[in-house]
């Protein structure tokens, strides 16, 4: 799946950390699109991180289906933010999302590479 139209179709379940070191987790089918919503736009962007800007991309899976993703979704949210810190640490992404974290965090300028990479 490392077509970027291929990612397009699929559903992300990410975490944001917020400019007060809060983490923030979503779901949605453009990362892309949904990162640059939370830091510019007032209309779309989720009310929580409006006032926490700039937000940075710290953690991407990809799922397969809405459900499946919300069901994630909700998993991570009931982590500790311990739990939520060592989920982060541990992420390194998978050949079929680094192209895609790539181009959301240069289009951001913004780099972000877990352990190094």
């Amino acid at each position: 799946m490392s077509d970027p139209k291929e990612l397009m179709l699929t559903w992300h379940v990410y975490i944001v950390r917020c400019s007060d070191n809060t983490l923030y987790t979503g779901v949605t089918k453009d990362l892309e699109r949904r990162i640059n919503e939370h830091n510019a736009d007032d209309r779309l962007g989720a009310r929580y991180t409006k006032s926490r800007r700039p937000v940075t991309l710290r953690y991407e899976e990809i799922s397969e289906s809405r459900s499946a993703a919300s069901k994630r979704e909700g998993e991570i949210k009931r982590l500790t933010k311990k739990q939520k810190e060592s989920l982060i640490a541990e992420y390194t992404p998978s050949l079929n999302c680094v192209n895609s974290t790539i181009k959301v965090v240069n289009s951001l300028n913004r780099l972000f590479c877990p352990n190094g990479l």
